[in-house]
């Protein structure tokens, strides 16, 4: 035990403690919050700030693009790494369309797939390789998006279905309308994302999926790419690879991969900015390109603009600050940033301050309760999100928060830190404070589920560093780079079974049912032919589903049924979904069975004395 301490002993000088330390300390306050208000959320987010600290004091500083040695640097080691790769991602391919919920073996192969390839990863010659592991991780991440958005025959997601019925109006009158067959939308003020699905369709004469996947989850998927290029523009080749890999597995991403909703393209766009700001002398065209893509965010989404703002600022200002210290010097310049800030947020404001919105502006809508929480009494809701019921289902966050706070940590303990560093560590911990303090106020607009995916860009850089770390040092290197193969397998395969992307994950209690089967749809279609009535319908089968199929049919929420004022002489059908069966449809009412022919293969239908139907569609 003595002459394993000796040398950590003396790893850990008076600078390195000091930056631990701090790290530490901001751990055990988010924790010691989180205990205060009861928040269990809060409380594991400080852990595993803290366990981030104390694993940087072990492992302080990564060896960069180092040649590998031993094992890991004989050719056949990478050659046979990148083919059990294809293997496993082939297999998956078998696998994943084969039912509406791919089975557990899926999961498992493609969480092993990212493992191969973080192998690879270590063992391979950089940069020789580069492109075959790009390549693989590219494919790995459309494979991940690709399963969950074409594993159910209607679109995934919530909102989905409401973006949907907007471009279906503008697709069908070949203009621009605010209000449509499917009701007013604010989007008619960020029509970016329609547009360039509706232009999809019109060339490539898809339909709206697969022209949604084609350009909005296809783009997602190549965020990896970028997430590359500013990790080796941070930290090295190495690092820029392993934040590549986390990016093609990361929960946020691959859900929001399958949502295709307008938030999407902005995470696409922020992440172009971001790399732009990390390498300003890019080329000549890097201010048009720059101001493109600002364009293109500000008409896509208020979040999207908002999250990106925010970071722009808190980097010029963390660029001007730590330009004052006798840091390295950086290519990126503090007047190229400042600029850019205030371009971007000009063209925000002024976009914001008359976007259409036909009840109240977005800045009362959005800031209203931070305004009250400043005039009169903040009142706290004391937790920062709504965590999963269980604690495993939890795992892939936390073990992301100890990455981050492990690798930005350790750019700190880095004498090669540059004012850049400095700068997009600040901006990353101002969008993380900001992500969940403002919910304490009650914010709901600016709830951190729709930050997830822009900070993990501003993470990745950290987390693969952190990994890095991990393959530090002249001996043992092949067991060191196994390690980190389990590492990414296991957090890969915690990120994949999240109820979000596995419905039949063995860590959630009730599964998410965003996606409609063949059943639920034949029900909700049948129940439009039995009845030119109004029908009852579970909540997400009326605000999404009826919404979009059948705008202009009287739906009523089941949540509300008891308070419906229906037509005397009218037939009302009622749509639920399986797991919906605990409304009391028609409870105090006889059931008569009428003839299954009616609803073809639906197995349930029965007649109350009230004349409501009840639609059960078996899954």
């Amino acid at each position: 035990m003595r002459d394993a301490l000796i040398p950590l002993v003396r790893r850990l000088d008076a600078h390195r403690l000091g930056w631990t330390a701090v790290a530490g300390l901001a751990g055990v306050t988010v924790a010691l919050t989180g205990v205060h208000f009861h928040a269990t959320a809060t409380a594991e987010i400080g852990v595993a700030v803290l366990a981030g600290a104390v694993m940087t004091a072990v492992f302080p500083a990564h060896r960069g693009d180092a040649a590998p040695e031993g094992l890991l640097s004989r050719p056949s080691m990478s050659r046979g790494c990148a083919a059990i790769t294809v293997a496993l991602i082939a297999t998956c391919l078998l696998l994943g369309p084969r039912s509406e919920v791919p089975p557990q073996a899926y999961f498992i192969l493609a969480s092993v797939a990212a493992g191969a390839i973080a192998l690879q990863i270590a063992s391979a010659a950089l940069p020789k390789r580069r492109a075959i592991i790009l390549a693989e991780i590219v494919v790995l991440a459309l494979l991940l998006r690709a399963v969950l958005l074409f594993a159910f025959p209607s679109l995934y997601g919530t909102d989905t279905w409401l973006h949907a019925g907007v471009i279906d109006d503008w697709f069908e009158s070949g203009v621009l309308l605010r209000t449509g067959l499917h009701g007013d939308t604010t989007y008619y003020s960020y029509p970016v994302t329609y547009l360039q699905t509706i232009a999809f369709r019109l060339v490539g004469g898809a339909d709206l999926r697969m022209s949604m996947f084609s350009v909005i989850t296809i783009p997602l998927a190549l965020v990896s790419l970028s997430v590359y290029c500013i990790g080796r523009t941070l930290a090295g080749e190495r690092v820029g690879l392993l934040a590549a890999l986390a990016a093609s597995f990361n929960q946020f991403l691959v859900v929001w991969g399958a949502f295709t909703i307008p938030t999407v393209l902005g995470v696409v766009l922020f992440s172009l900015i971001l790399l732009l700001v990390a390498r300003p002398r890019l080329m000549p065209a890097r201010w048009p390109m720059f101001l493109i893509f600002t364009c293109a965010l500000v008409w896509t989404h208020t979040i999207s603009s908002f999250v990106s703002a925010v970071t722009l600022v808190v980097f010029a200002v963390a660029l001007w600050a730590a330009s004052r210290t006798a840091l390295h010097e950086s290519r990126a310049g503090f007047s190229s940033v400042v600029v850019a800030a205030s371009l971007f947020g000009a063209l925000m404001l002024q976009h914001w301050l008359y976007a259409y919105y036909p009840d109240t502006p977005f800045f009362e809508r959005t800031l209203s309760p931070f305004l009250h929480a400043l005039e009169s009494d903040a009142t706290l809701v004391g937790s920062p999100f709504d965590p999963a019921p269980t604690v495993w289902n939890r795992v892939a966050f936390l073990v992301l928060i100890v990455l981050t706070a492990w690798g930005a940590t350790s750019w700190m303990l880095s004498t090669a830190r540059t004012r850049v560093h400095v700068a997009w560590l600040v901006a990353s911990l101002c969008i993380a404070g900001l992500m969940f303090s403002l919910t304490f106020l009650g914010i709901r607009n600016l709830i951190p589920q729709r930050w997830l995916a822009f900070a993990f860009v501003l993470a990745a850089p950290a987390i693969g560093t952190a990994l890095s770390s991990l393959l530090d040092g002249s001996h043992a290197a092949a067991p060191r780079a196994f390690v980190v193969a389990v590492i990414v397998t296991v957090w890969a395969w915690f990120s994949l079974n999240t109820n979000f992307i596995n419905l039949n994950t063995p860590f959630y209690d009730i599964n998410a049912r965003y996606p409609y089967a063949v059943s639920e749809q034949a029900a909700a279609n049948r129940a439009l032919l039995i009845t030119n009535g109004p029908i009852l319908a579970d909540k997400t089968m009326s605000d999404e589903y009826f919404d979009y199929v059948a705008p202009e049919r009287q739906t009523i929420s089941m949540g509300t049924a008891e308070h419906a004022a229906l037509p005397a002489a009218a037939t009302a059908l009622a749509v639920i979904r399986d797991y919906a069966r605990v409304y009391p449809v028609a409870a105090q009412t006889s059931h008569v069975a009428i003839n299954a022919d009616l609803v073809g293969n639906i197995p349930w239908i029965f007649a109350t004395k009230d004349t409501v139907l009840a639609v059960y569609p078996q899954v």
